[in-house]
């Protein structure tokens, strides 16, 4: 990709303006921007358009923070995709070199650029392993705290990657200038929501039965909220240590309740009789991975798990295998 970036300082607004320069070709055409999220989300599209004359464009949306976007053409599946660009409040000016998209000049806003010269080279997997990647991000972070990259970063790069305390030394780095958008109330809402001492959100999803069944009528209990789906194959190997967990703890108030990420319910069905999960809730709104409970909990892959006390607290995540026996064995000891 040739892009070329000239950094000029703009103060703090509430939006994204973007000036555009294109081939008088495609006069006519709508050019359009949307956010686009690394994560699956339920936030709402911010998102423009506009028909393109004598080569010109303007396009303007609502932003608080950085965000990524795309910039694409408007219904024309004989263009590529379009150009993905991280991107602070402010003014820019863009001129794309070829229809593609993909080559551009921009104006006005630098950050993209950092992002694309400074970042992208630390995570190339022809020159480091990922450890050194994670060590390399983390410095950068460290070096450059007042970045508004850091919360991207964070989410996009090292969250699933490194231990939470990790994440949340890295999180407690970012000032208060920087703590707002999509991406900072994402690392926000996982430390205050689904970190180990915290309350677990409370859910309400159809059984198998569709009865609806809350989290919070579990209350009392040792629960373990499963993430699961029939397609995934570590899921179902996972499956035989449930089972084990389930019937030597049952009788102590340990309880599970599956939450699938299936988005048909006959395979769905069959997986839970094929490998014998019948002693447990099931749960799920068939939506696949955009599962309004997994969606919430930021689950990104399965299996994941969640190990509640009594009071719906966290007391452990994530637990695999014999991980899961071993600590219901120091529970129950």
């Amino acid at each position: 990709m040739l892009f070329t970036v000239i950094f000029t300082v703009s103060k703090a607004q509430d939006s994204l303006r973007i000036k555009g320069t294109i081939d008088k070709s495609l006069d006519g055409n709508v050019i359009t921007i949307r956010t686009t999220y690394i994560f699956v989300t339920n936030r709402p599209l911010i998102k423009a358009e506009c028909k393109i004359t004598d080569g010109k464009f303007s396009l303007a949306v609502p932003a608080e923070a950085l965000e990524q976007y795309q910039i694409a053409f408007k219904d024309n599946s004989s263009f590529e995709q379009g150009a993905s660009l991280i991107l602070t409040p402010g003014r820019a000016e863009i001129t794309f070199l070829d229809k593609s998209l993909s080559n551009y000049t921009l104006v006005g806003n630098n950050v993209n650029s950092v992002y694309q010269n400074t970042i992208i080279p630390l995570i190339n997997p022809k020159r480091f392993t990922e450890p050194e990647s994670n060590k390399a991000l983390v410095k950068w972070i460290e070096d450059h705290p007042e970045s508004p990259l850091n919360a991207y970063i964070i989410v996009t790069r090292l969250k699933s990657k490194l231990h939470d305390d990790e994440i949340l030394r890295l999180f407690k780095l970012i000032p208060p200038s920087q703590s707002k958008g999509s991406y900072y109330n994402q690392l926000k809402f996982s430390i205050d929501n689904l970190y180990v001492g915290q309350q677990l959100p409370d859910f309400e999803q159809k059984d198998l039965n569709d009865k609806l069944v809350k989290l919070s009528s579990f209350k009392g209990k040792y629960v373990l909220v499963d993430f699961w789906a029939s397609w995934c194959i570590p899921c179902r190997a996972e499956n035989p240590w449930l089972i084990e967990a389930r019937k030597k703890f049952g009788h102590n108030k340990f309880d599970i309740i599956s939450v699938s990420v299936d988005n048909s319910k006959d395979k769905w069905l069959a997986a839970i009789q094929q490998d014998g999960l019948q002693d447990w809730t099931h749960v799920s709104d068939l939506k696949g991975v955009k599962n309004s409970v997994a969606v919430t909990y930021q689950i990104t892959a399965v299996p994941r798990n969640f190990l509640l006390d009594g009071d719906g607290k966290i007391i452990a995540k994530n637990l695999r295998g014999t991980e899961l026996i071993a600590e219901l064995n120091k529970l129950f000891k």
